[in-house]
Protein backbone atom coordinates (compact mmCIF):
# COMPACT_ATOMS: atom_id res chain seq x y z
CA UNK A 1 0.00 0.00 0.00
CA UNK A 2 1.21 3.38 -1.03
CA UNK A 3 1.94 6.18 1.67
CA UNK A 4 -1.08 8.07 -0.12
CA UNK A 5 -3.24 4.95 0.21
CA UNK A 6 -2.78 4.54 3.70
CA UNK A 7 -3.32 7.71 4.79
CA UNK A 8 -6.29 7.89 3.21
CA UNK A 9 -7.52 4.66 4.76
CA UNK A 10 -6.09 6.19 8.24
CA UNK A 11 -8.35 9.01 7.92
CA UNK A 12 -11.31 7.53 6.57
CA UNK A 13 -10.77 5.12 9.83
CA UNK A 14 -10.00 8.33 11.77
CA UNK A 15 -13.87 9.41 10.56
CA UNK A 16 -15.45 6.27 11.27
CA UNK A 17 -14.14 6.24 14.75
CA UNK A 18 -15.33 9.77 14.99
CA UNK A 19 -19.24 9.12 14.00
CA UNK A 20 -19.31 5.60 16.17
CA UNK A 21 -18.19 7.65 18.85
CA UNK A 22 -20.77 10.04 18.40
CA UNK A 23 -23.30 7.30 17.75
CA UNK A 24 -22.18 5.89 21.09
CA UNK A 25 -22.20 9.37 23.13
CA UNK A 26 -26.09 9.51 21.74
CA UNK A 27 -26.94 5.58 23.08
CA UNK A 28 -24.91 7.15 26.61
CA UNK A 29 -27.50 10.10 26.77
CA UNK A 30 -30.72 8.17 25.44
CA UNK A 31 -29.68 5.19 28.22
CA UNK A 32 -29.46 8.17 30.98
CA UNK A 33 -32.54 9.41 29.80
CA UNK A 34 -34.34 6.27 30.30
CA UNK A 35 -33.20 5.79 33.86
CA UNK A 36 -33.73 9.28 34.38
CA UNK A 37 -38.05 8.48 33.25
CA UNK A 38 -37.63 5.39 35.68
CA UNK A 39 -36.31 7.00 38.49
CA UNK A 40 -39.52 9.43 38.44
CA UNK A 41 -41.58 7.22 37.78
CA UNK A 42 -40.35 5.39 40.84
CA UNK A 43 -41.10 8.12 42.90
CA UNK A 44 -44.10 9.30 41.48
CA UNK A 45 -45.56 5.68 41.74
CA UNK A 46 -44.35 5.52 45.59
CA UNK A 47 -45.96 9.00 45.75
CA UNK A 48 -49.27 7.31 44.72
CA UNK A 49 -48.92 4.23 46.95
CA UNK A 50 -48.11 6.00 50.30
CA UNK A 51 -51.22 8.13 49.99
CA UNK A 52 -53.38 5.37 48.82
CA UNK A 53 -52.17 3.69 51.62
CA UNK A 54 -52.51 6.02 54.16
CA UNK A 55 -55.64 8.85 53.16
CA UNK A 56 -57.62 5.99 51.14
CA UNK A 57 -57.46 3.20 53.60
CA UNK A 58 -58.16 5.24 56.28
CA UNK A 59 -61.15 6.42 54.46
CA UNK A 60 -61.62 3.39 53.63
CA UNK A 61 -61.70 1.69 57.65
CA UNK A 62 -63.35 4.57 58.83
CA UNK A 63 -66.33 5.37 55.94
CA UNK A 64 -67.16 2.15 55.42
CA UNK A 65 -65.95 -1.35 56.97
CA UNK A 66 -66.59 0.47 60.44
CA UNK A 67 -70.24 1.72 59.34
CA UNK A 68 -72.80 -0.36 60.74
CA UNK A 69 -75.36 1.19 58.02
CA UNK A 70 -73.53 0.45 55.06
CA UNK A 71 -74.56 -2.75 53.34
CA UNK A 72 -71.71 -5.56 53.33
CA UNK A 73 -71.56 -6.08 49.53
CA UNK A 74 -70.96 -2.57 48.98
CA UNK A 75 -67.69 -3.15 51.97
CA UNK A 76 -66.53 -6.11 49.82
CA UNK A 77 -66.78 -4.42 46.68
CA UNK A 78 -65.05 -1.11 47.67
CA UNK A 79 -62.54 -3.34 50.21
CA UNK A 80 -62.00 -5.45 46.86
CA UNK A 81 -61.69 -2.25 44.56
CA UNK A 82 -58.98 -0.62 46.92
CA UNK A 83 -56.77 -4.07 47.01
CA UNK A 84 -56.76 -4.32 43.39
CA UNK A 85 -55.46 -0.70 42.98
CA UNK A 86 -53.03 -1.25 45.33
CA UNK A 87 -51.95 -4.28 44.08
CA UNK A 88 -51.18 -3.28 40.34
CA UNK A 89 -49.69 0.35 41.86
CA UNK A 90 -47.12 -2.12 43.83
CA UNK A 91 -46.66 -4.44 41.36
CA UNK A 92 -45.66 -0.98 38.99
CA UNK A 93 -43.47 -0.32 41.59
CA UNK A 94 -41.57 -3.83 41.50
CA UNK A 95 -41.36 -2.96 37.65
CA UNK A 96 -39.76 0.25 37.63
CA UNK A 97 -36.90 -0.97 40.20
CA UNK A 98 -36.41 -3.96 38.49
CA UNK A 99 -35.70 -1.70 35.31
CA UNK A 100 -32.61 -0.42 37.75
CA UNK A 101 -31.00 -4.23 38.32
CA UNK A 102 -27.52 -4.81 36.63
CA UNK A 103 -28.50 -7.61 34.91
CA UNK A 104 -25.59 -6.70 32.52
CA UNK A 105 -23.45 -3.70 32.58
CA UNK A 106 -23.52 -0.57 29.93
CA UNK A 107 -20.65 -1.02 28.29
CA UNK A 108 -17.77 1.62 27.56
CA UNK A 109 -16.51 1.98 23.92
CA UNK A 110 -13.68 2.12 23.39
CA UNK A 111 -12.66 0.92 27.17
CA UNK A 112 -9.63 2.11 29.31
CA UNK A 113 -7.88 -1.08 29.56
CA UNK A 114 -7.89 -1.69 26.05
CA UNK A 115 -6.76 1.49 25.20
CA UNK A 116 -4.03 1.45 27.88
CA UNK A 117 -2.75 -1.97 26.15
CA UNK A 118 -2.75 -0.38 22.78
CA UNK A 119 -1.07 2.82 23.68
CA UNK A 120 1.79 0.49 25.55
CA UNK A 121 2.35 -2.05 22.43
CA UNK A 122 5.17 -0.86 20.53
CA UNK A 123 4.36 -3.34 18.09
CA UNK A 124 0.97 -2.06 16.89
CA UNK A 125 0.73 0.81 14.56
CA UNK A 126 -2.46 3.50 14.13
CA UNK A 127 -4.07 1.30 11.98
CA UNK A 128 -4.36 -1.73 13.84
CA UNK A 129 -5.45 0.54 17.09
CA UNK A 130 -8.11 1.99 13.98
CA UNK A 131 -9.28 -1.88 13.07
CA UNK A 132 -9.63 -2.94 16.73
CA UNK A 133 -11.59 -0.05 17.72
CA UNK A 134 -13.72 0.04 14.40
CA UNK A 135 -14.18 -4.15 15.91
CA UNK A 136 -15.37 -3.16 18.82
CA UNK A 137 -17.77 -0.76 18.88
CA UNK A 138 -21.09 -1.94 17.05
CA UNK A 139 -20.46 -5.01 19.68
CA UNK A 140 -20.46 -2.52 22.45
CA UNK A 141 -23.47 -0.56 21.29
CA UNK A 142 -25.07 -3.47 20.21
CA UNK A 143 -25.28 -5.08 23.61
CA UNK A 144 -25.94 -1.27 25.11
CA UNK A 145 -28.85 -1.39 22.53
CA UNK A 146 -30.36 -4.79 23.66
CA UNK A 147 -29.73 -3.60 27.60
CA UNK A 148 -31.71 -0.17 26.89
CA UNK A 149 -34.43 -2.00 24.96
CA UNK A 150 -35.17 -4.72 28.12
CA UNK A 151 -34.87 -1.17 30.74
CA UNK A 152 -37.61 0.45 27.99
CA UNK A 153 -39.87 -2.66 27.94
CA UNK A 154 -39.71 -3.29 31.70
CA UNK A 155 -40.30 0.20 31.98
CA UNK A 156 -43.09 -0.06 29.87
CA UNK A 157 -44.99 -3.27 31.84
CA UNK A 158 -44.28 -1.28 34.80
CA UNK A 159 -46.42 1.99 33.56
CA UNK A 160 -49.05 -0.11 32.14
CA UNK A 161 -49.80 -1.53 35.68
CA UNK A 162 -49.71 1.84 37.05
CA UNK A 163 -51.91 3.10 35.05
CA UNK A 164 -54.04 -0.37 35.84
CA UNK A 165 -53.51 0.94 39.58
CA UNK A 166 -55.08 4.55 38.64
CA UNK A 167 -58.24 2.93 36.94
CA UNK A 168 -59.04 0.96 40.14
CA UNK A 169 -58.31 3.89 42.16
CA UNK A 170 -60.53 6.45 40.10
CA UNK A 171 -63.16 3.67 40.26
CA UNK A 172 -62.37 3.22 44.13
CA UNK A 173 -63.03 7.10 44.87
CA UNK A 174 -66.19 7.51 42.73
CA UNK A 175 -67.77 4.23 44.29
CA UNK A 176 -66.85 5.62 47.45
CA UNK A 177 -68.50 9.04 46.61
CA UNK A 178 -71.62 7.19 45.73
CA UNK A 179 -71.53 4.89 48.90
CA UNK A 180 -71.66 8.26 50.97
CA UNK A 181 -74.84 9.53 49.31
CA UNK A 182 -76.86 6.82 50.00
Amino acid sequence: MSENEEKNTIERDKLLVKLMIHTYDEEVNRNELIDSKNSQMIVLTGAMLTLQATLFTNLLAQKVLFNAQMINSWKILLSGIMLCSLGWIMLALFQFIKSFEFKKSFKQAPNPPFLLKMYNDDTKGIEDVFDKILNRLPKTMDNNRELMAEKVHVGDVGFKYLKYGSVFSLIFVVLFLVSMIH
